[in-house]
């Protein structure tokens, strides 16, 4: 993003009074992502700039920034042209030079190492709060059927499922089904089936295969969506 955005996105934001973390809540974002529309490192999708318009009281080009000359004393307020496509939001200013906005969901399926942006605080809370519950869980689990029944191996496996549970939530908050841990799933259930109910390995390797077939699928599902 433009740094003369990104600065006029925390002036108006210091003039409603308002912290990251406040805008962040009423934006239903996470502090991480406005922080980096303010220092220009990502930009805010459509529907953001929009609600930030709303909020500021201000138009979407007074917001992102309007160009003004004086000649003769008198003063000539040139605006930039925005054109909003429904997926992008491009700003052209008097000299020709644009700027363009990418929608937020988009550009982070491009961009998954953005993705956790897009949770809110309270589904970071329900992803962290999910994790440590299904961990002593398990630990409790573990330890109790190793106390019991001495049976440390190879039930060590349950430490795997953590972070299957907890995957599923961040699938649906994303709404990007490359979030599910399918690899940790499926050496959950290749052990479970070498050490416990075939015991044998000699044939249970064949579930790895599951793993390329499903990102393939997710993708190529993911590319028929964007394209309709």
């Amino acid at each position: 993003m433009n740094i003369e955005i990104a600065n006029r996105l925390v002036e108006l934001r210091k003039q409603k009074g308002l912290s990251q973390e406040d805008l962040a809540n009423k934006l239903g974002v996470s502090r991480q992502a406005v922080s980096k529309w303010e220092c220009g490192e990502a930009s805010p999708d459509t529907d953001n700039l929009i609600t930030l318009s709303k909020l500021y009281e201000v138009s979407l080009d007074e917001l992102v920034g309007n160009k003004i000359q004086k000649d003769n004393n008198k003063e000539d307020v040139k605006k930039d042209r925005i054109e909003i496509d429904g997926k992008n939001i491009t700003v052209y200013d008097d000299e020709g030079q644009s700027i363009n906005i990418k929608n937020h969901k988009e550009h982070h399926e491009d961009n998954d190492e953005d993705d956790d942006d897009k949770y809110s605080k309270k589904q970071h809370l329900a992803i962290d709060l999910t994790w440590a519950s299904a961990f002593l869980i398990v630990l409790g689990t573990y330890i109790g059927l190793g106390l019991a029944y001495n049976l440390w191996h190879p039930w060590w496996i349950i430490f795997f499922l953590p972070e299957v549970i907890t995957s599923v939530l961040r699938t649906i908050f994303s709404k990007n089904a490359n979030k599910f841990s399918i690899i940790f799933l499926i050496l959950f259930v290749y052990f479970l089936l070498s050490f416990v109910i075939v015991k044998s390995f000699a044939y249970t390797w064949i579930l790895f295969f599951a793993i390329p077939i499903y990102y393939t699928f997710v993708n190529a599902f993911k590319r028929y969506k964007s394209s309709k």
